[in-house]
């Protein structure tokens, strides 16, 4: 799976993380390295009513002359996601909304969390057909909705069901490592349908999930860049540093080891 705009490999800095506003964020990534952000669409400044087109222009040079690009928006309802009545209604408003804006703002991709299957989960019924709408609301925008969970086998029998050219892979190693599944193993499950790898690392204590800085975790990523590399996977990828004591520092730690696995 391919994206459009974006140079091969480029990373991305998760925004939400950092805990600032945009122009901050984009100052930071420019200064550590990376080619371009990762928004979430609850940010502050892209929820509010007020982020219309005179905004969206404004943050667009803000951008450029950090030599930035807006590569992904991030969309997400909590574990159970499309799985629950009381969160499924939100996930798909708030993608439908995503694909929206991702359309305006010529955004390739969007990062959707779907929440977690249960072992037994079905793809049928009221599940199978908010995967439909996106799919359909994603191909009419022109964008590709990277969805992501912990259980690779399943979501690509979702994927693999649906069969929608708009809908993609996302790689999020360390909700694989919590889900107990190993990310090397669902690197090479997905191979052909990634469009997107979040490379953040955690540890598991049997039913206990820490978040650590890239590398020292149980992700396996330097092992997942040659998987990928073998898949001729373009990208691009997503630095998250979220639940870390320092961002930056996390930020940029991880930016030296993407610079050192990666050439």
């Amino acid at each position: 799976m391919k994206t459009k705009s974006l140079q091969p490999m480029i990373p991305l800095l998760a925004v939400e993380p950092l805990g600032v506003d945009l122009r901050t964020a984009a100052q930071t990534a420019h200064k550590l390295g990376f080619g371009g952000l990762a928004i979430g669409i609850g940010h502050p400044e892209i929820h509010a009513e007020t982020f219309g087109q005179t905004a969206q222009r404004h943050f667009k040079q803000i951008l450029s002359t950090h030599g930035l690009v807006l590569g992904a928006l991030r969309v997400g309802a909590g574990k159970r996601g499309a799985f629950d009545a009381a969160t499924s209604q939100k996930l798909l408003d708030d993608t439908l909304t995503a694909c929206e804006l991702a359309h305006r703002m010529q955004i390739p991709l969007l990062s959707v969390y779907i929440g977690e299957p249960a072992e037994d989960q079905k793809i049928s019924g009221d599940v199978a057909e908010i995967f439909r709408l996106l799919a359909r609301q994603a191909d009419r925008t022109g964008v590709v909705a990277a969805l992501s969970c912990g259980q690779a086998s399943w979501l690509l029998q979702l994927l693999s069901s649906l069969n929608a050219p708009s809908l993609a892979a996302h790689l999020d190693s360390a909700r694989v490592v919590a889900a107990g599944r190993s990310a090397l193993q669902a690197a090479e499950a997905l191979a052909g349908h990634l469009a997107l790898w979040t490379c953040t690392d955690a540890v598991r204590h049997g039913s206990s999930v820490q978040i650590t800085p890239l590398g020292s975790g149980h992700a396996e990523s330097a092992a997942v860049i040659n998987i990928l590399k073998d898949q001729d996977f373009t990208g691009p990828i997503v630095v998250d540093v979220r639940d870390l004591p320092n961002p930056v520092q996390a930020a940029e730690h991880a930016r030296n080891q993407l610079q050192e696995w990666i050439f």
